[in-house]
């Protein structure tokens, strides 16, 4: 990343802060996005935590500080989302993954008592996921049959 590169601002809420008020899974958190279904209205909880995310160029990759000794945590976007409130304002949100939790990032801060619809759901092509690769063998000691050692990308 650049000194010119210009960093954009937007507002992550852990998915767990949504409830459905009107759907399938009435008055249940949410956890997963298999959680989240067109047609359904949701609420944001007054409780909520919500931090600040920033992201560079496209926006499908987000950044998150904790604190300045600690390195950057890295949002992945996996699924963009279209809420629609129930007075007509249009709020279009990414579903994206941090240390295997479901965040909604949104550009505008979410309100709490407001019902949101959500409309469209268009799962990400390829989301940058961490994967478990077959690590190069070992020949320091033998090993049984069934165990593969495994290296982490990502």
């Amino acid at each position: 990343m650049t000194c010119q590169t210009a960093l954009l601002s937007f507002k992550a809420y852990p998915v767990h802060g949504f409830r459905t008020e009107f759907g399938l899974c009435r008055g249940e958190r949410m956890h997963r996005l298999d959680d989240l279904n067109p047609g359904e209205i949701y609420q944001i909880r007054h409780d909520a935590p919500c931090s600040d995310v920033s992201a560079a160029g496209d926006a499908s990759v987000f950044y998150r500080i904790k604190a300045a000794n600690l390195p950057l945590e890295i949002l992945t976007t996996c699924a963009r989302l279209i809420f629609m409130t129930t007075t007509g304002r249009r709020v279009d949100m990414q579903a994206a993954l941090c240390h295997g939790q479901l965040h909604l990032v949104s550009e505008t801060p979410l309100q709490t008592g407001t019902e949101y619809v959500l409309i469209e759901k268009t799962p990400v092509e390829n989301p940058q996921a961490p994967a478990l690769v077959p690590a190069a063998s070992e020949r320091c000691a033998p090993r049984r049959s069934n165990v593969i050692p495994l290296r982490a990308i990502g």
